[in-house]
């Protein structure tokens, strides 16, 4: 059985796409089968993990019905780890499609011919509201949020669930917030202990996920298109995402 994870927020800068790759990476190297959606025109997750990527193919072509999925997969560096990869082109299909009825199930529909396929099938959503967050929200059956640990966070948290909340009760029943992920973790700061303590309060200790340290290391990684894992094997960033991974793969 396939499962579905989607990491989102409704906020730029939150970590969502370091999440969504380190955990597909770490899912492909215990052993799994594992296809990353890259739903951002932005193309941060294809950009990271593929190396002379071919922009004739990806979900633009797919969503479009210019390729067949298997045709538009792309090989990442990674044993077990695909991708379906974005390019500045899904900004078009936004454009042309928002007001197409239906537009928002072809995702979905696109993916079902390969569900034998992968044992995790992971979006990368857009940190905007629109049709592509739609789509992968519409697709997938569990989400999970990453919420940096910074001031105003808790907004772009709050208006994420409630789309979530609003998608599950008309049209996606299967649709879960599964997991809060705190990242950019600073236990010196006072105000990342008050948030923790505030996440809790208002969602439950069960919603929370192990937390990501804020690690210099991190944000150079995709610069040289390597993984943490790979970059600085015993750094913070990189014990932090196995206990990530390790967490959410123990939930399937």
């Amino acid at each position: 059985m396939t499962n579905f994870l989607a990491f989102s927020n409704r906020k730029g800068g939150s970590g969502k796409t370091t999440t969504a790759v380190h955990v597909a990476a770490g899912l492909a190297l215990m052993g799994n089968r594992v296809l990353l959606v890259d739903c951002d025109p932005q193309a941060h997750a294809t950009l990271w993990l593929v190396r002379n990527n071919d922009n004739s193919k990806g979900l633009y072509e797919v969503l479009t019905n210019k390729l067949h999925l298997e045709e538009s997969l792309s090989n990442t560096y990674i044993k077990g780890l695909h991708i379906l990869s974005a390019s500045r082109k899904l900004s078009e299909f936004e454009v042309k499609y928002t007001r197409e009825s239906g537009a928002a199930h072809i995702l979905k529909k696109c993916l079902l011919c390969c569900t034998s396929q992968f044992d995790y099938i992971i979006f990368d959503t857009p940190p905007y509201l629109g049709l592509l967050l739609v789509s992968a929200l519409m697709a997938t059956q569990f989400v999970f949020v990453t919420l940096p640990l910074q001031a105003l966070a808790m907004e772009g948290l709050k208006d994420i669930v409630y789309l979530i909340n609003k998608i599950a009760h008309k049209t996606n029943n299967g649709l879960e917030l599964r997991g809060i992920i705190p990242v950019m973790f600073n236990k010196n700061l006072l105000s990342s202990r008050k948030l923790l303590k505030e996440i809790i309060s208002v969602y439950g200790d069960k919603l929370l996920y192990p937390f990501v340290r804020q690690n210099i290391r991190l944000a150079e990684a995709p610069a040289i298109h390597k993984l943490i894992y790979d970059y600085v094997p015993n750094s913070n960033g990189a014990v932090d995402y196995w206990n990530l991974v390790n967490a959410i793969s123990s939930s399937y």
